[in-house]
């Protein structure tokens, strides 16, 4: 369920933010609120100390993840190259 409230006139979201560590687990885990997916974004970029890694969450969809193997997938498919399953 997406929750919105109101402050001065507009509209705020419901973010969850999860920090992971080049080792692979999770060093911090968080639910905030925003005005913008961008805003969420570049905070949990903010909280970003020592290598982790952020994905963030709005409800069921990940609107960012910087995890090595999404990073990677995207990248491989902007390179137009065939990409296995």
């Amino acid at each position: 369920v997406d929750l919105q409230f109101l402050v001065g006139g507009m509209a705020v979201r419901t973010y969850e933010t999860c920090l992971i560590s080049m080792s692979g687990k999770v060093s911090l885990y968080i639910s905030a609120s925003y005005f913008s997916d961008s805003a969420a974004v570049h905070a949990a970029h903010g909280m970003c100390r020592h290598g982790e890694l952020a994905q963030v969450w709005r409800d069921d969809v990940c609107i960012h993840n910087d995890t090595i193997v999404h990073k990677t997938r995207r990248a491989f498919e902007g390179s137009g190259l065939p990409m296995r399953s």
